[in-house]
């Protein structure tokens, strides 16, 4: 789990990025809200952080960062063919669905093959030995008939950081590569045609080292 212990905020990366362009004003640091939209250097610089970040988790997929996070939060209900995933809102991709009663890892199986041969779940019931996903559902088949248990290793889902006290799913060790890449950015949405070469060969030397090191 994230900690500001160990991964660097919203504000502070903000902070961070506006210095290190010397564009550092302590009053224009706002950032938009869901009612409230601002146009200041923090909101550009907070849509620049974001642009890099979400650049960076696909770089880093396959890396601890990211990938097989296990919850046991998923829980089935007796009769009901389905779990919302609500309660995990960091899901993304399902690395794999265990039953912890049976210690049994149950099959994924897709959504044509799920109403293929389970057109009416209410006719097959039992012990799933099968998942489907399907958007913010996950469909067990058979359908159960008790409550049941589930520990699901994930892929971790990455949004954009809107609070100032949000954090990135990077460590605060990786913020040099962090800022480089929204430095691109900055520059990249006041003119893409004239972003300084250096600006982008820090990013490529940041991006390096950081990728070598996590992966």
């Amino acid at each position: 789990m994230e900690s500001a212990l160990t991964h660097t905020k919203l504000s502070e990366l903000v902070k961070k990025l506006l210095k290190q362009l010397d564009n550092y004003n302590s009053g224009d640091l706002t950032v938009s809200t869901s009612t409230v939209d601002q146009n200041t250097a923090g909101e550009v610089a907070r849509i620049c952080l974001n642009n890099a970040l979400h650049k960076a988790y696909d770089l880093v997929k396959d890396s601890k960062y990211l990938k097989a996070h296990p919850s046991t939060k998923l829980q089935a209900t007796a009769n009901q063919d389905y779990i919302i995933l609500d309660v995990e809102p960091m899901l993304d991709e399902i690395e794999s669905f265990n039953d912890t009663s049976d210690d049994f890892r149950l099959k994924r199986k897709s959504w044509d093959w799920y109403k293929r041969n389970y057109p009416d779940p209410s006719n097959s019931t039992g012990t799933p030995t099968f998942y489907i996903r399907r958007n913010d559902r996950v469909y067990l088949a058979p359908r159960p008939t008790e409550t049941r248990t589930y520990t699901v290793s994930f892929v971790k889902m990455a949004g954009d950081l809107v609070l100032d006290g949000d954090l990135p799913l990077l460590p605060s060790p990786y913020d040099y590569w962090i800022i480089a890449e929204a430095m691109v950015e900055w520059f990249k949405m006041e003119d893409p045609r004239a972003i300084p070469p250096f600006v982008i060969s820090e990013r490529d030397d940041a991006r390096d080292m950081a990728t070598s090191a996590i992966m």
